[in-house]
């Protein structure tokens, strides 16, 4: 999912995070982008975390529960998905 900002009057850019009440996915990553052709950081939100609503982000100062699923790159998701090497059993 893509998530585009909009600036408010007060100059404050928010980001609309929507999650529906029943996950669309096993795991749902939303980036935050920065710009049309550059993505500023995820949210990465499992179906069992049950999170669900409409959520608004700032850049900085969120919610301490939201914080727990944002991610600067994805990479320590592809790493904990990552292949392992299985060794053959003799």
């Amino acid at each position: 999912m893509l998530s585009t900002w909009r600036r408010w009057y007060t100059g404050l850019t928010i980001w609309t995070l929507v999650l529906g009440k029943r996950a669309a996915a096993n795991v749902v990553i939303i980036a935050r982008l920065e710009s049309p052709d550059s993505i500023l950081d995820y949210y990465v939100v499992p179906a069992f975390s049950q999170l669900h609503g409409v959520f608004h982000v700032r850049t900085d100062d969120n919610a301490a529960f939201l914080e727990i699923y944002h991610f600067a790159t994805l990479k320590p998701l592809i790493e904990a998905f990552g292949r392992c090497p299985t060794q053959e059993l003799a």
